[in-house]
């Protein structure tokens, strides 16, 4: 290569506006992507917000009516099974307190040695540490009002096989955008929001304890928080604004086998063993998705004046 040659080369400006492109293109990608992201994590946070108000709206209601109508439910029930690894209070409230000794021990004696070799069983065998369990036909008609609106963020009913079959597909712009609603409706109200979703009750709008077995009727207003795992789809971004499912996985099932109360997302797990479908749940936190985590909750006047029902003459 003479000297000319290598002037030319020197001097030469071909391929600059591609790179310029290149330059520009990438940064301001990444923050539409990121733009779309925080938008849907936006939109979500006011569906279970209201998804909160139709709890407390249909908690309002419920909660009060006629036991002859819930199974001979007493007012005020919620049915949120308990055991002894929680504090109750005069007021039928829970603090939240240490997790029963010997149930512990024993879980950690089959889980401690396989916390990293065997993921699935700590899953399963770690889920079995959930505080409470809810149950009770009132709080099953409260939780099935959360959840209608709830299925308008739900994923479609291909992702939900993916993530139950401990697999996940790559984080795809038109997944987070997509548009199937039959799907989505589905997925939700048989599988997703019984897997993914929480609703508590607490004993007033700024407290950290919460009614268990039955709420108080001498309360004039009743609260709801709605905690729901919000599946976060856009590339790129997911991995920097959300949490991988595995990683809230292992934090919740080590946080419980070792009885770890001060862990810096106990408050979260708290929340996670009102899961109602815990083999959903854990499926969840076994797969490859991410996770933003929404929690909402709205108050409303409670309603226990009794009811009269009204009946046509025979």
């Amino acid at each position: 290569m003479n000297t000319s040659e290598k002037s030319t080369l020197a001097t030469s400006a071909r391929g600059v506006v591609y790179v310029e492109f290149l330059l520009c293109f990438i940064p301001v990608f990444m923050l539409f992507l990121g733009v779309v992201q925080l938008a849907l994590i936006s939109g979500a946070k006011l569906v279970v917000k209201h998804a909160a108000y139709r709890g407390a709206r249909s908690a309002s209601v419920v909660l009060a009516d006629d036991p002859k109508f819930y199974d001979d439910e007493e007012i005020g029930f919620l049915g949120q099974e308990e055991n002894k690894n929680e504090s109750e209070g005069s007021d039928g409230s829970s603090n939240g307190s240490a997790a029963n000794e010997s149930k512990t021990t024993k879980l950690a004696d089959t889980v401690t040695d396989t916390l990293d070799k065997d993921f699935d069983l700590d899953i399963k065998a770690g889920l079995q540490l959930a505080k409470s369990a809810p149950s009770g036909q009132r709080n099953a008609d409260v939780r099935r009002a959360v959840y209608m609106p709830l299925c308008a963020i739900t994923p479609g009913w291909d992702a939900i096989k993916e993530m139950l079959g401990g697999e996940e597909s790559a984080p795809s712009l038109a997944a987070g955008i997509s548009d199937d609603r039959a799907s989505r409706i589905a997925a939700g109200l048989l599988i997703y929001n019984d897997a993914s979703t929480a609703v508590r009750f607490p004993v007033d709008e700024s407290a950290d304890r919460f009614y268990q077995e039955r709420v108080d009727t001498s309360d004039p207003d009743i609260t709801v928080r709605v905690i729901h795992l919000f599946r976060c789809t856009i590339p790129l971004i997911a991995p920097i604004v959300c949490r991988s499912g595995r990683d809230l996985g292992g934090n919740y099932i080590k946080a419980r086998v070792t009885n770890d109360d001060d862990h810096a997302d106990a408050k979260l797990f708290e929340d996670l063993d009102y899961v109602p479908f815990r083999a959903g749940l854990g499926a969840l936190l076994a797969s490859r998705s991410r996770f933003y985590v929404l929690r909402e909750q709205a108050t409303v006047a409670a309603q226990w004046a009794p009811y009269t029902y009204w009946r046509p003459e025979e």
